[in-house]
């Protein structure tokens, strides 16, 4: 419900290098088998009805335009760009898959970064599998 409190904690990493920005996470559910999750085709209108994570960047930092990237549990992903607070659809957002990552992550420089970095490669694994 909106305004309240979550009930189940999430995991977000993000990492970025000169040319590439890296998003992950990990949501957590106490009742996995309750979860809605039966869309698998690329930006079809159903994702939004399943369990989803969703990423809003606002490129431009001016709260009317940015791109939305959606993915649900299975893999299942939707993009979209919104110009003036309107959603586009039918042209598609120029977006990888899923990075490859690891030797980015990998190449944390403290003890700290390196145990949050696996753990976000681990996750980067487990959505590359569900591709």
């Amino acid at each position: 419900m909106e305004g309240e409190p979550a009930t189940e904690p999430t995991d977000v990493w993000v990492f970025f290098d000169n040319s590439m920005l890296y998003l992950a996470a990990r949501c957590w559910d106490s009742h996995p088998e309750r979860m809605v999750v039966n869309e698998l085709r690329h930006d079809s209108s159903n994702l939004i009805g399943n369990e989803s994570i969703a990423f809003i960047l606002d490129t431009f930092h001016d709260k009317r335009n940015g791109f939305l990237f959606l993915m649900n549990a299975l893999g299942g992903m939707l993009e979209e760009s919104f110009v003036d607070e309107s959603m586009i659809t039918g042209e598609p957002v120029p977006v990888e898959k899923i990075a490859d990552a690891e030797e980015d992550i990998l190449q944390a420089r403290t003890d700290a970064a390196r145990t949050k970095a696996v753990a976000a490669l681990d996750t980067l694994k487990a959505l590359r599998a569900a591709l």
